[in-house]
């Protein structure tokens, strides 16, 4: 543990903090040996809701600066790959960086890399409808929720004195709200359109069971 603190204490006095020009910045693709390329992905659609996010908010930018680490004349990013596509969008002459010591271990490097791009910790998503709903929560990159109403044609009987029969067989007036993330809203439509409702009907039948049993 003490030779860990050692390091960490050691790094924080040599790592450098400086703006570089994208064209001595490396996206990491796998060019260092040892090092794997950046594992997350991204899409267009996500990358432009970044480049939205920097120009609203720069100062988020530089005060999370890229990390990145001196390799073969230019610079490899460890953290911030995207945001070094989302410049490079933008036109952007150059970024504020953390440098990583050109000694720093290639144990050190890669765990930097997947905790970068890791996160701890889940929203709230009670508090994030009822107290930051005034927001546009979406276009800031936070998993919004989304709606979606299926007319299942059922008369729901929660006290499960209907069978499975009557109840897929009922005509009522009731349809169903789901509420889920909106990034999952094409595969939970998918899966809706490909199963039908009848599978669905059947998973309600059970939760309704459920309950009476409880």
């Amino acid at each position: 543990m003490k030779q860990e603190s050692d390091f960490i204490s050691k790094s924080e006095k040599r790592m450098e903090i400086k703006r570089i020009r994208l064209t001595d910045l490396e996206q990491n693709k796998g060019q260092v040996k040892g090092l794997p390329s950046n594992p997350r992905q991204w899409g267009k659609g996500e990358l432009d809701d970044l480049v939205k996010s920097i120009r609203e908010t720069p100062e988020l930018l530089e005060a999370r600066g890229l990390i990145v680490w001196p390799y073969a004349g230019k610079y490899v990013i460890l953290g911030g790959n995207m945001r070094f596509s989302a410049l490079r969008e933008m036109n952007a002459v150059d970024a504020p960086c953390m440098v990583m010591p050109e000694d720093t271990p290639m144990e050190k490097l890669r765990e930097i890399v997947i905790k970068d791009n890791g996160s701890f910790g889940s929203w709230d998503y009670d508090m994030l409808a009822n107290e930051w709903d005034d927001l546009p929560l979406a276009d800031w990159g936070v998993p919004a929720w989304d709606t979606k109403d299926v007319n299942l044609d059922l008369d729901l009987d929660l006290n499960g004195k209907m069978s499975k029969e009557e109840i897929e067989n009922a005509v009522g007036e009731f349809g169903i709200t789901f509420m889920f993330p909106i990034a999952d809203r094409d595969v939970i439509e998918a899966y809706i359109d490909e199963n039908g409702k009848g599978l669905l009907t059947s998973k309600i039948v059970e939760l309704c069971q459920d309950v009476d049993r409880k």
